[in-house]
């Protein structure tokens, strides 16, 4: 965590006391002093910084944190923040003989990303990204997606993070309905015509006059997708859930195999790749999509200022070569006789799980 901000700041050229607002983001590590409380001690931040901690917020908090960070900068003209989502696995290790709790040790890996966004006009020229839109949506209101991941019982061996067979269902429903927020803005005019024809048709003539439109995102405005990372079978659920190739899903792909679930973090680790591997061009959108206990999800869009290709601490093992399916522990595109349905709830039941390597900071530095 300490190195993601180091380099983020030695990137942008900024100080510690140049920051005015600082977020941080934990799943299961909540220490204290908390995060916040141990940055603005290591790095001597302003009296006056702002600072605050989303904690118990699991995998979304990465995605939410954004949109939290936007309507704090509305509310602070021409300030500066430093966002860091971090994942630490310790306080999550479960020692155990419940099988439901086993899950965590062998998805999560420990993570850190760093991000300095601000709406000063005097910074708008060194902006490497402009955020379009940002969405949350909170599902949590149906008993069943409340209690299908999380920590609700006693353990003599401690309480850990639980799964239950319902966290494909919850999964689904939370992306869909933070999806759904930003639809109608990323979608081409095709895409619009498209839904509002059968909308009316169905209006005009019934429920059976035409099917619902369902959108294949790999058709939209958007170029890339920044995918939680999450599991083997969620990925394969979000490209039969959105309609996206292979290709579309291989940098969350290659963060999977490379560093596991980093919760909060793990989507900019799928940013770091891009930047590093394949390089963003000016102009292009970028959809971010992450989705974590209670259950929460959140999609932002970002647009390239300028073009992009860098490289990323996290990345320099690859040495430049991109991850292909074929260096994948197991293949992203469907194999005969496999469930091709394009009901996201239905796909997402095919949870994987891969085990997390060594931990890299990633340092992302995204104004705008």
């Amino acid at each position: 965590m300490l190195a993601a901000v180091e380099q983020v700041l030695a990137k942008t050229g900024l100080k510690a006391t140049d920051i005015d607002i600082l977020v941080t983001t934990g799943s299961t590590f909540h220490p204290v002093p908390s995060l916040g409380c141990m940055l603005v001690n290591a790095f001597k931040m302003r009296r006056d910084v702002k600072s605050y901690h989303l904690g118990c917020m699991a995998c979304a908090a990465g995605g939410l944190g954004i949109n939290l960070l936007r309507d704090l900068l509305k509310a602070n003209r021409s300030s500066i923040a430093l966002f860091v989502p971090h994942e630490n696995v310790t306080a999550g290790c479960y020692l155990g003989s419940d099988t439901s709790k086993f899950l965590a040790n062998a998805l999560f890996g420990m993570g850190a990303a760093a991000l300095v966004l601000t709406n000063k006009r005097s910074l708008a020229s060194r902006a490497k990204y402009k955020l379009l839109h940002s969405a949350r949506a909170h599902v949590g209101q149906d008993d069943r997606v409340y209690r299908s991941m999380g920590i609700f019982e006693g353990d003599p061996a401690g309480d850990r993070i639980k799964y239950t067979a319902d966290v494909p269902m919850a999964a689904a429903s939370g992306i869909h309905a933070a999806v759904a927020m930003v639809a109608p803005k990323v979608l081409s005019c095709g895409q619009l015509a498209a839904a509002a024809k059968a909308a009316v048709l169905r209006r005009l003539k019934g429920p059976t006059a035409a099917p619902h439109y369902i959108p294949s995102f790999a058709d939209s405005t958007i170029d890339h997708f920044l995918l939680h990372p999450g599991s083997h079978g969620l990925l394969k659920g979000f490209m039969k859930g959105l309609g996206l190739t292979v290709q579309h899903t291989l940098p969350s792909a290659a963060a999977l195999r490379d560093y596991g679930n980093t919760s909060p973090s793990s989507t900019y680790y799928v940013l770091a790749y891009l930047e590093s591997l394949v390089g963003i061009s000016k102009g292009q959108k970028l959809m971010q999509v992450s989705v974590g206990t209670g259950v929460k999800a959140g999609v932002n869009v970002w647009q390239a200022l300028r073009d992009i290709q860098e490289q990323h601490p996290a990345w320099q093992h690859l040495q430049g070569v991109p991850v292909t399916e074929a260096d994948l522990p197991l293949p992203l595109r469907a194999v005969q006789g496999e469930d091709s349905h394009a009901d996201t709830a239905q796909t997402l039941k095919s949870m994987g799980v891969m085990g997390p390597a060594a931990s890299k900071d990633v340092d992302i530095a995204a104004s705008g």
